[in-house]
């Protein structure tokens, strides 16, 4: 089963979307009674999950996506991170207008009140932020503003959250920022006095300080707070034995990633340049020497069209080991081009094209060549006026610069494509 995702990655949702919603229907993956069929069907959890996930995300299927949200909002105070997982997946491809115009609206949005009314554990109010777009504005308040402290400091997610839905004379503004201050999910890296944790969370402070004012005091707090998390980080890269595995430092290079962002995006009015330079030395030095060893994870997230994410690992890698090392995600990267079949297709062609174009000394031409001459012609529709540009996570000029770069190192490889041969920019900078 694991393998049978992959494979509908190429198919049009047209072929698969009825034998899915039976299949779906039958695993009852949000049954009442807690129990899930696909122990019945001898499946193993992993695979059922990555089965469920990728049907209900990419299922063409309008109808079957809002029955699922609805049959799932009905479940009330049962509703579990689970649960949560299936909306977020089921919203794909959804607007506001088909919410509307679906004979499961009423039913939808009555029970997404009574959430907001009565939600009392975390995976209550993801379901509400993610469907916040069908509330007004006054209820999402009174929702937030009713909730305990208690609930918001205990989950990393709502805490990083809230502030983004919140307006700036709510009374939640003192509360998060009090929880923020003291919270032990602030720069957690996950070492502790008898090892390491993996798994953790940490709070996107660089989001939270972009919608919330923070006074020169907290930022230094913050500060101060962040360099202890830093050289704990320092420590145990420096005491690493080379025999030792590096699963658990490769978990520092996005909590390093956060720390870079904050100071970026923030001003210490009472940090000396000196200090921020040097501080801001060590992130870098921090960051860069553990990006080799993420290789592991990065092509996990592409699988999972975490696509962004993957990219901004792959970004800090040096050249010269992108290939082969890499070969397997760039590859893959190539394939999610040719299939348009991602959330972040405009970001999978910025950084392809970059690559191709900046580093082709590096890349084996007898495995790419002929990934770039698909490229070239999965596009060439767009380009020919034969094909409406339809694709909604992609621009048109990007696409048009980027292609314009495979082409360039194609030719220069020895390839022939007469169309790409001898166009002209049209969008670029218009």
């Amino acid at each position: 089963m694991k393998s049978l995702s992959i494979l509908l990655i190429g198919l049009d949702a047209k072929f698969w979307n009825s034998d899915f919603t039976k299949f779906f229907d039958k695993l009852q993956p949000y049954a009442e009674n807690g129990t899930r069929k696909y122990d019945d069907l001898n499946y193993s959890h992993e695979n059922f999950y990555e089965l469920v996930t990728f049907g209900l995300t990419w299922t063409s299927d309008k109808d079957f996506k809002l029955r699922v949200i609805s049959e799932i909002l009905h479940t009330h105070e049962s509703i579990d991170n689970w649960k949560n997982l299936l909306i977020t997946k089921a919203l794909k491809s959804l607007t506001n207008e088909d919410f509307v115009a679906s004979k499961y609206y009423q039913d939808i949005y009555q029970d997404l009140l009574w959430l907001c009314q009565n939600g009392n554990i975390p995976a209550h109010i993801y379901v509400i932020l993610n469907l916040i777009t069908l509330l007004d504005t006054q209820t999402v308040q009174q929702c937030l503003e009713r909730l305990p402290e208690s609930l918001i400091k205990s989950d990393c997610t709502l805490i990083q959250a809230i502030p983004h839905y919140i307006k700036q004379d709510s009374n939640l503004v003192s509360v998060i920022k009090r929880i923020v201050l003291k919270s032990p999910f602030l720069w957690r890296n996950g070492i502790e006095k008898k090892g390491m944790t993996i798994g953790y969370s940490f709070i996107d402070i660089t989001g939270i300080s972009n919608q919330i004012d923070f006074t020169a005091t907290e930022m230094e707090v913050l500060w101060e707070k962040m360099k202890v998390s830093l050289y704990q980080i320092k420590e145990v890269c420096n005491n690493q034995r080379e025999e030792e595995s590096t699963f658990f430092i490769n978990h520092f290079a996005t909590l390093l990633d956060e720390m870079k962002s904050f100071i970026e995006s923030n001003t210490f009015k009472a940090i000396s340049p000196k200090e921020y330079d040097e501080i801001y030395n060590e992130i870098i030095s921090l960051r860069v020497s553990v990006a080799s060893n993420v290789c592991h994870s990065i092509y996990d997230l592409l699988i999972r069209d975490e696509t962004s994410d993957a990219i901004s690992m792959l970004v800090d890698i040096k050249p010269e080991i992108r290939f082969p090392k890499y070969q397997g995600e760039y590859i893959l990267l190539a394939n999610k081009l040719v299939l348009m079949k991602s959330q972040h297709l405009n970001s999978c062609m910025n950084h392809f094209s970059w690559i191709v174009d900046s580093y082709s000394e590096y890349i084996p031409q007898d495995i790419f060549k002929s990934l770039l001459e698909f490229i070239l012609i999965a596009y060439e529709p767009y380009f020919n006026d034969k094909q409406n540009w339809n694709l909604p996570f992609a621009k048109k000029e990007d696409f048009e610069s980027g292609l314009i770069k495979i082409y360039s190192v194609f030719k220069k490889w020895g390839g022939i494509n007469v169309f790409w041969q001898s166009y002209k920019p049209r969008f670029i900078n218009h």
